[in-house]
């Protein structure tokens, strides 16, 4: 019996090795075909095809989890590598809309920023979009409350520590007026996977015709 036992629970511990060896080479696998398309135009949802099919994959090796819990691991500062890059949903990029410098900071207490930098002619725009977010049961429902600019160069390495700079009060910024869109504007995220490296998502707001996928890997300071 002890000898049934023990190969039971070296057969259990093998069968748990291997599944999280394979959980990090699909991450592997869907980091790098979001590389591969960062940055790039998706009008026809090819791009975020590819990348739901090894989405996919994943979810089938993670253990089930509430929302409540998935959130828990989400907390911090990440920089999008794969998104839609625009609001309507297509997937077009819009003008002077630096892809590569585009964040999501989450705050614990409800609070959190979508940064984004904008470039023409060598005059950079950042972007703050501020929103309050509470973790349902079967989302985490957000809405955006504030958008503020700040006009002046701004290394780009600490474009995602400006949010805490601004809720601190220590950052000047432009507020624009909370009448003009996004701000009342809101959405569902569905998170995927979050480790100390990668977050993916699912995001559904009244623009998308169908829930946009966002690869994300943690800000490293």
């Amino acid at each position: 019996m002890k000898v049934l036992f023990a190969t039971i629970i070296l057969f259990s511990s093998i069968s748990a090795l291997a599944q999280d060896v394979r959980v990090i080479e699909v991450k592997k696998e869907i980091m790098s075909l979001a590389r591969q398309f960062e940055g790039k135009t998706d009008t026809d949802g090819k791009l975020q095809e590819a990348l739901e099919q090894k989405v996919a994959d994943l979810e089938k090796l993670l253990p089930d989890q509430t929302t409540t819990e998935r959130a828990q691991k989400i907390m911090g500062e990440w920089r999008q590598v794969f998104g839609p890059y625009s609001a309507t949903g297509d997937g077009t990029i819009p003008f002077g809309s630096r892809t590569d410098q585009i964040y999501q900071i989450i705050f614990p207490n409800g609070i959190f920023y979508n940064v984004a930098l904008f470039e023409k002619a060598r005059i950079k725009m950042v972007f703050l979009l501020k929103g309050e977010y509470k973790i349902m049961s079967e989302a985490i429902k957000g809405t955006f409350v504030k958008n503020s600019i700040v006009l002046r160069n701004i290394s780009e390495k600490t474009l995602s520590k400006l949010p805490a700079q601004l809720e601190s009060g220590s950052l000047k910024v432009i507020n624009l007026p909370n009448r003009l869109p996004p701000v009342g504007m809101g959405g569902q995220l569905f998170e995927v996977y979050a480790d100390e490296d990668v977050r993916i998502l699912r995001g559904r707001t009244p623009q998308f015709k169908r829930p946009a996928l966002y690869v994300m890997e943690k800000v490293k300071h």
